[in-house]
């Protein structure tokens, strides 16, 4: 029980930060574009398209969009009954939507003016995806009130606030 409140504490902090990056933009998010990942029933070409670098604009509404859609998840994972069974399956679920929301932006093509600071984006969903998947490996343990197996979910849990506070201040120094 206690690692479950630890956990939702860690989450809401989250969701409050990951939802002020999503609100940063006042412009509205773009329904789709050219530089938004490609889906996974889209053929991939066989030689690479030569592009121009995206406007910064774009990549800022591109960026938005993908942030707005974590808006949803975190209301999902304030919606969750702690004490409900499959609590931590239904968080791992959360946490699964969240890192793949942090590949998108990171496989957003940034303008050549904003290359540098897109590293940061790419290490945070590199920290997003480790801490999801030593989270999801610890919630599977059969003791989950053990030293190690809570030692192991406060550790995922400070990677994946890391990750977070990462992506958060990289949304916020592109929006503004």
């Amino acid at each position: 029980m206690q690692m479950k409140q630890k956990c939702a504490a860690v989450l809401a902090a989250a969701a409050l930060v990951l939802s002020m990056a999503a609100c940063s933009d006042s412009k509205p998010a773009a329904e789709s574009s050219s530089n938004a990942p490609a889906s996974a029933s889209e053929p991939a070409s066989s030689a690479p398209e030569k592009t121009e670098a995206p406007k910064l604009e774009d990549y800022q509404e591109d960026l938005n969009a993908v942030m707005e859609k974590l808006v949803p998840e975190m209301n999902e994972f304030m919606a969750l009954d702690q004490n409900s069974d499959d609590y931590l399956d239904q968080v791992v679920g959360i946490l699964g939507k969240i890192d793949q929301a942090f590949v998108d932006i990171a496989a957003l093509t940034p303008p050549a003016e904003i290359e540098e600071k897109a590293k940061i984006a790419k290490d945070a969903s590199k920290k997003m995806s480790e801490a999801v998947s030593a989270y999801s490996e610890a919630a599977k343990s059969d003791d989950l009130g053990s030293d190690e197996t809570v030692q192991a979910m406060t550790d995922a849990m400070n990677l994946y606030m890391e990750a977070v506070t990462d992506m958060q201040g990289f949304a916020m120094d592109i929006m503004s």
